[in-house]
């Protein structure tokens, strides 16, 4: 059913069905809780900003978003709103495979798909035999779906068998930070097969430090590899202020993976717009250049849609859950 109620009464409704105060709501919106309250009891309409930070922080598709602020603004919506119909509670119990601006996880794996060829392409460059095969840049704008392509679908690929051995791989995640070393210890010691209490400082004696570590924290036999994660790689330049460290943290992973014994792989997942800063380093950004993987913007992710069965999913919740807004067919999601 369409509420025909005004505008004051549907942010109500809304920001009671979310479970938000009227003081959360003004925090997340950036204004006065007096603000809301008049809002809501229709003395006072909201700017277009105020309407859009409301829409955002009310969780509102970016495809309702407009309508949402006529309504606000007292203009009639080009479609009209719905009203929320169902509990927090009940709508968490649907299963809904669509993530919204979410990264998909490992364990999203079964609802990713419609990247076939690109896994196709990394699996195979991991394998190619080349000096430089246990190393990957994946490489792409802001919001093409890098961190989910590996998460959902390489990850999985690896532990499944679909590289010679990679049953036996162990696999760590970590994103640089402003301290890219003791993300690397941390996550290290969770694999470690005995207590390595001076991990941290032998990562940073000098570049064959990690080669080192590698090989102390892995179990002694021909089997077992490490497979490094680096997601969000610009981090070294966006977060890491000395330079010593991030050249070091850099030559590092280039003589980890070109050493004849290395057990250590890495794949990276880069912001497309810090290529060239990587580049200045010469090592580094020789092997990158061999080995960089590019993942373009995706604007229509039609074999997501139908691979998963979303158009029957969605049509369904979108008829049984008022509250719940979809755009369908479903285009490609920004994921980052």
């Amino acid at each position: 059913m369409v509420n025909q109620s005004s505008f004051g009464q549907i942010l109500r409704e809304r920001r009671t069905w979310l479970g938000l105060t009227q003081a959360e709501l003004a925090r997340r919106s950036g204004c006065a809780p007096i603000t809301i309250r008049k809002i809501e009891g229709d003395t006072l309409r909201p700017s277009v900003q105020l309407a859009l930070l409301l829409a955002q922080s009310l969780k509102i598709s970016d495809a309702e978003q407009a309508g949402f602020v006529q309504l606000a603004r007292q203009e009639q919506p080009p479609t009209p709103i719905p009203a929320p119909a169902m509990t927090p509670q009940q709508i968490a119990a649907l299963a809904n495979p669509y993530q919204g601006l979410r990264p998909f996880a490992e364990a999203d794996a079964e609802n990713f798909c419609g990247q076939d060829r690109m896994i196709e392409t990394l699996l195979d460059c991991m394998s190619d035999g080349s000096d430089a095969e246990r190393f990957l840049a994946i490489v792409g704008p802001n919001g093409s779906g890098k961190s989910s392509l590996v998460n959902a679908s390489l990850l999985p690929k690896v532990r499944q068998g679909k590289l010679p051995g990679s049953k036996n791989w162990l696999i760590v995640r970590i994103s640089p930070g402003a301290k890219p070393w003791e993300e690397l210890a941390s996550a290290l010691q969770q694999v470690a097969s005995k207590p390595m209490p001076s991990l941290l400082a032998d990562l940073q004696q000098d570049d064959r430090g990690l080669v080192g570590a590698v090989q102390s924290c892995l179990p002694v036999d021909d089997e077992t590899e490490l497979l490094l994660v680096i997601d969000q790689f610009e981090e070294l330049f966006t977060l890491v202020e000395e330079e010593a460290v991030r050249e070091l943290f850099l030559q590092s992973l280039v003589t980890a993976v070109l050493d004849p014994q290395s057990r250590l792989c890495v794949v990276i997942t880069l912001r497309a717009d810090f290529t060239h800063r990587l580049l200045q380093y010469r090592a580094f950004g020789e092997l990158m250049q061999q080995r960089l993987i590019h993942v373009p913007q995706r604007r229509h992710c039609t074999n997501l849609y139908k691979c998963t069965g979303c158009s029957f999913v969605l049509r369904d919740m979108a008829k049984r859950v008022p509250g719940m807004w979809f755009s369908t067919p479903m285009g490609g999601r920004r994921a980052p």
